[in-house]
């Protein structure tokens, strides 16, 4: 996993801001995760797992190596136990680990024909139609593609 900061991710925007890769601002609408998403994929293209942030820190997980893995199936996991939350972006397919007070957890997020996810871990899987507690965090998960 890559720690990287708000600084970091302005001085990664002012790198680029010379190229096509960053010419539009960030959408600040519900379109800024899909749009966060995106330009992060383009930074680190085939190795973006997820997209971390926890209580206002930023953290990218990435794939030692590239990935073909697709990126049609955006969608954000929520976990939240007291003032403690994270935000998960990611993808559908990708293996996620996330640093919990409790340990380390890891787990597939995928996005089902109907435009539901589902998690599944080692010891877990949670849906909205089958919602579970994780290591005390209520989970709330939902593809970032709108429904047709």
């Amino acid at each position: 996993m890559l720690a990287c900061g708000a600084g970091m991710l302005a001085a990664a925007a002012l790198l680029f801001q010379g190229t096509n890769m960053v010419e539009t601002p960030a959408p600040k609408t519900a379109d800024a995760d899909v749009w966060t998403l995106a330009q992060m994929q383009a930074l680190f293209s085939g190795q973006l797992n997820a997209v971390i942030e926890r209580n206002g820190n930023v953290q990218l997980d990435l794939a030692g190596r590239p990935s073909t893995l697709g990126t049609e199936q955006p969608l954000l996991v929520q976990l939240e136990r007291g003032d403690q939350r994270l935000r998960v972006l990611s993808y559908s397919g990708r293996r996620i680990t996330l640093e919990l007070t409790s340990g380390s957890v890891t787990f597939d997020a995928l996005v089902t024909g109907e435009g539901e996810v589902v998690l599944l871990g080692r010891d877990f899987a949670w849906s909205s139609a089958r919602p579970a507690v994780l290591a005390g965090y209520r989970i709330n998960a939902q593809s970032l593609i709108p429904a047709l």
